[in-house]
Formats: C-alpha cells, sequence, structure tokens
C-alpha cells in the first residue's frame, strides 16, 4: 500500500458553500496526493497506524485557495513607485515599470501565494512583441510555476486594438490630439502593439495549449486584456478556437466606468449584447471586475453560464468602484475571489481580500441581503475551483479530491481563548491572515512550511529582481512624454458625458436602452 498521510486539525474546513461544512477534532487521509476518505481523528488514526502525520489539535486544515484572477507582476507597484490611480491613467503610470525576467518574476510572486495558503492562481498576463518572444516569454512563466508547485492557469493575451483609448478607431482620433513627448510615447506605444498579428497571438496561445496538455499542474486559455483588445473577427475566431481546443477564456470587463459605457457610446451596445454578437456568450468565459455591469449584462451572464471574478481591492485602489456582488449572485452567476496583484494592503493576503469581500457587501436594511463569512470563503475556494476549471480541484476537501490543502496555525487566532461554540469559519474569515499559514500542500506534496517554499530558493527570486529593479532605475531617465500622456488621457475621458452615481448608472442605462442607444452613440 501506499505511504499515507494524516492532517489533523482541530477543525476540518472540508466545504465552504456549506454552513455545517465543518469537523471537529478530525483528520484527513492522503493517499498518493488524493483524499482518500475525511473523519474523526481517533478513528482515522487507528485505522492508519503508521502515518506520516501533519498539523495537529492546535491547526485548522481548509481547501486551498484559488485565486481567480491575478497578474504576477513580481513586485508590487507600490515598491515600484506606481501610485494607485483611476485605471485608464494608472495604465499610462505603469509604463515607468521595468520589463522582469519573466521566470524570477512569476516564481517571486508565487512565493507570495503560496505563503498566504494560495493552491491555484488564474495568472491573466498581455503581452507585445514578436511572437518568438513571446513564446519565450510565456515559457518562462509555465516553468516558473512548475518550478513553485502552484496549479496554474496562464491566461495569455495581447493588445492588439486600442492600445491607448477605449473604442474601434478612437486611438487614431486620440493620436490626432497628441503632439511633442506625449505623442512620442504613445507612438512608441502603438508600435509595440505591430509585431504581433491576430493570427499570431491565436497560434500561438493554441500552440502553447498543446505544449502542456496533459500537465496537472499548468494549463494555458485565451486572455485577451479587454475586449477591445481584439478585433470582432479575432474574438470571433477565438471563440472558436477555444470550443475546438477546449480552453477557457479569461478577460476584463466593464471595471472602470469609461470601460463600462465604452461599448455603449461606441457600438450602441451593452456588454451582454456584444458578448452574444461574437459568441463568447458561453461557460468558457470568466469576466474580471464586472464593477459596471447593468441588470440586463447579469441576466445574460446567468443564463449564459458566465462567471465573474470579484476584485474587492483593486476596485478600490484604482478607484473602479463597487462590484455588484450579491446581485450577481442573487442572479445565480458564479463568483470567485482574486487579488489582481493589487490588494489593498499591498500584502497579498488571501484572507485579507476574502475579509474585505465580506464586509464590503452587506446591505444597511436589517433584513436586507449580506454576505457571510462561508460565502467569502466560499468564492476563494469552491467557486474559484470552479472557474479555474483545474480536474480534480473542487475547491472542497472531499474523498477522491486533489489533496490541495492549507493548515492554519489556530495559536494567534485563538490566544488566549475561542469559546467552546464559537463558528470557525466566521472566526477564521475574521481573524486570520497570511502569518498564520503553517503548511501548504498541492496534491500531497508540501509546497510551503513554516513560512518558506520547499521546492525552491525564494530569496534568490527575490534578490534577482530587486538587482534587475536597481539596474533599470539607474539605466533610465522618466520619459517626460508619460506625464504629458497622462494628462492627455485624463483630458480624453473627462470629456465623456456621465452620471456616476451608482455602479449600474440605473437612470442613464435605461434611458439609453428604451431610446435604443441612438442619442448616447453620437
Amino acid at each position: 500500500m501506499q505511504p499515507v498521510q494524516l492532517v489533523r486539525g482541530r477543525w476540518i474546513l472540508y466545504d465552504a458553500s456549506r454552513r455545517d461544512g465543518v469537523l471537529a477534532d478530525a483528520a484527513v487521509a492522503i493517499i498518493g496526493g488524493r483524499i482518500r476518505e475525511i473523519g474523526p481523528w481517533e478513528g482515522l488514526s487507528a485505522r492508519y497506524p503508521g502515518a506520516d502525520v501533519i498539523g495537529g489539535p492546535d491547526r485548522a486544515v481548509l481547501p486551498g485557495f484559488v485565486n481567480a484572477h491575478h497578474h504576477s507582476y513580481g513586485l508590487s507597484h507600490a515598491q515600484l513607485g506606481v501610485p494607485d490611480g483611476p485605471l485608464e491613467a494608472w495604465l499610462v503610470d505603469n509604463g515607468r515599470t521595468p520589463a522582469f525576467d519573466p521566470y524570477h518574476a512569476t516564481l517571486h510572486s508565487a512565493t507570495q501565494l503560496l505563503r498566504t495558503g494560495v493552491t491555484t492562481v488564474i495568472d491573466v498576463d498581455g503581452g507585445r512583441g514578436s511572437p518568438e518572444r513571446l513564446r519565450r516569454y510565456w515559457r518562462a512563466k509555465l516553468e516558473a510555476y512548475r518550478t513553485s508547485g502552484l496549479r496554474a492557469v496562464l491566461a495569455i493575451g495581447a493588445s492588439l486594438r486600442s492600445v491607448l483609448v477605449h473604442g474601434e478607431g478612437q486611438d487614431a482620433r486620440f493620436l490626432a490630439g497628441l503632439d511633442g513627448p506625449a505623442l512620442d510615447t504613445a507612438l512608441r506605444a502603438k508600435a509595440l502593439a505591430e509585431h504581433l498579428s491576430s493570427d499570431d497571438y491565436l497560434r500561438l496561445v493554441v500552440d502553447l495549449a498543446e505544449e502542456v496538455a496533459g500537465d496537472d499542474r499548468v494549463e494555458v486559455a485565451f486572455g485577451p486584456p479587454m475586449l477591445g483588445s481584439l478585433d470582432d473577427a479575432a474574438l470571433r475566431r477565438l471563440a472558436r478556437l477555444a470550443e475546438i481546443h477546449d480552453l477557457a477564456i479569461h478577460t476584463h470587463a466593464n471595471e472602470s466606468l469609461y470601460e463600462g459605457l465604452d461599448s455603449l457610446k461606441h457600438r450602441s451596445q451593452i456588454l451582454a449584447d456584444q458578448l452574444s454578437e461574437i459568441g463568447l456568450a458561453s461557460p468558457r468565459l470568466t469576466l474580471a471586475h464586472g464593477v459596471w455591469l447593468t441588470p440586463w449584462d447579469i441576466d445574460e451572464l446567468a443564463r449564459s453560464g458566465i462567471s465573474v471574478v470579484h476584485n474587492p481591492s483593486s476596485n478600490l485602489r484604482l478607484r473602479a468602484g463597487l462590484a455588484p456582488v450579491q446581485t450577481l449572485r442573487a442572479a445565480g452567476v458564479r463568483v470567485g475571489l482574486g487579488m489582481d496583484g493589487t490588494t489593498l494592503g499591498d500584502d497579498e493576503d488571501m484572507f485579507a481580500e476574502m475579509r474585505l469581500a465580506w464586509r464590503l457587501h452587506q446591505s444597511p436594511m436589517i433584513d436586507g441581503p449580506a454576505l457571510g463569512a462561508n460565502d467569502a470563503l466560499s468564492m476563494a475556494t469552491v467557486e474559484g475551483a470552479a472557474i479555474a476549471g483545474k480536474s480534480g480541484v473542487p475547491g472542497r476537501l472531499a474523498p477522491g479530491a486533489e489533496a490541495d490543502l492549507t493548515l492554519l496555525d489556530l495559536s494567534r487566532i485563538g490566544k488566549p481563548w475561542i469559546a467552546p461554540n464559537v463558528d470557525p469559519i466566521d472566526l477564521i474569515v475574521r481573524r486570520a491572515r497570511a502569518d498564520d499559514v503553517d503548511t501548504v500542500m498541492v496534491g500531497g506534496r508540501i509546497v510551503h512550511r513554516g513560512g518558506a517554499a520547499t521546492g525552491f530558493d525564494a530569496e534568490a527570486s527575490a534578490q534577482s529582481l530587486a538587482e534587475q529593479a536597481a539596474a533599470h532605475a539607474s539605466r533610465h531617465r522618466a520619459d517626460p512624454g508619460l506625464a504629458a500622456l497622462r494628462e492627455a488621457i485624463v483630458d480624453w475621458y473627462a470629456a465623456w458625458p456621465t452620471t456616476p452615481t451608482q455602479p449600474f448608472v440605473a437612470s442613464a442605462w435605461t434611458a439609453a436602452r428604451e431610446s435604443g442607444f441612438a442619442a448616447a452613440a453620437e
């Protein structure tokens, strides 16, 4: 018989989608990297007397977290001196950041995810450059995830259209109003997109997906940064290729107010109509953010099986607004949770992200809807796992499932005392933080223990990034065109007519819908 691992805990939080999904003084029996059974500690320890015991009565055992929307930047924007701000201006500010070695940047980001109990990540990564360069770049990221021990879905994207501003054909109009350093910087950004065609991009994603087919740790998906990043013809081909090759599709949608207004302003459509028209409305599609969805969008998402990933920290830092999470969930839309590489405390702490999501979505009415602690935990486990679609990773601890789990040290959480009748899920979502993570397992293999990764030298990757950042800072002076371009971007969007009174902008949407969008399209 194969060796047996017994993971013991004061509590086994085996299924966050159930209020009663907790066992006390229990254990998880793991054989061959999969969960064989879950039950009382006394019974399992007697059944497997020679097992390798991990954990103990001062630990809690949870399913590994799924960070369902992320960008593995390496260093944070705060560390790189990029200020927070509205999305469109913030994207310009990112032009000052160095292009890190993708292997070490990804490995360092994986280190941060492991320390907070994340075992699966969806990394949405857009690139520019030649097909040969991008192939090497994304292969390096995939190899970094293999080294880390994390499961990863690499959603590959490319910006080939609407590089500067939202809307088909609007880049040319925007450029016509620029001059001097701002124009030079904008033209350089546009030129980067010209090294890759839509044919190149689609072929590259399919090729890389075939390269990793059968790998239980990494997979590839389509990840256009925004719907406007490709023209409609390319998006239709993307949808067909995703169906043929059984690939998922992840994209940002209606994150900012201006992105939410884009389809209406430039296409006389809301997002739902656009998705249906180009053939993307299917369960393969996941939308990140979805802050500025209309009620009609939400109805279509629910009907089509489209998922949404909530990114509360990023939405606050980039002034996007408050996503309609309760409305989405009530409509039957699956909602996962993602840190987006932009957490509120700049600490990549999944517990803090759960807490923020939980607390933001509470009705002020005493009988109104309120997200519960188990709902927040479910978004980070069960719902995220369904979005990631990794085979054998259900986001819950169950017989037959891959043994992806996190052990929490309860000594700080419970010090000096815990009530006997405490709700373990409530306690952990309220009080836990990344520092309390003791052990992380992926497929039964310990990949993080005692605050350190076990399978690679995390310090070496961190040092490599520090050296690259320092070299970049010494070689490159500030681009005067970036500040001018940022100012031009702000002026461009400030001229858009808006009524930002609530995420849905309900009255504006309703009026536009009833008038057939004619006035709004002008």
